[in-house]
């Protein structure tokens, strides 16, 4: 399940990034568009320059609030590997105290099959022993 939640929280990191990239290109394409406009002769139109400028400005806030959500994203994958490597940790400890358990089960039960046997054995020597008594 946690392995599931980082790989879905990586996957929006990606799209995020992604969606970072687009933004930068579309910066990059309307700064190259107001140049272009300046440099052709028509840059004394204030108010296409204007206008230019204010989207300019509402790309640069959408790219701060992406670069934001990307943070935001780090950090929680961050906190999703820790819990992943903390999850690992206690599965292989859970894993070693089964294992022990597991040993000291198997030598309980051999050291009762063991008294099983010697009871078995004492037994059958005390009839035997007894037997043998009666036939003398």
């Amino acid at each position: 399940m946690i392995q599931i939640e980082l790989g879905q929280l990586q996957a929006d990191e990606l799209a995020a990034r992604q969606q970072l990239d687009a933004l930068a290109l579309q910066v990059s394409g309307a700064v190259t568009h107001v140049a272009d406009y300046q440099e052709g002769g028509r840059g004394r139109d204030v108010r296409v320059i204007e206008q230019s400028l204010l989207y300019l400005g509402a790309l640069d806030e959408r790219l701060a609030d992406q670069r934001c959500v990307i943070a935001d994203l780090e950090g929680r994958i961050a906190a999703k590997r820790e819990e992943l490597l903390a999850a690992v940790k206690d599965r292989k400890v859970m894993e070693k105290l089964k294992e022990r358990h597991d040993r000291a089960y198997a030598d309980w039960a051999a050291k009762m099959e063991s008294r099983a046997i010697d009871d078995v054995v004492i037994a059958r020597y005390h009839r035997d022993a007894r037997d043998a008594s009666l036939l003398i």
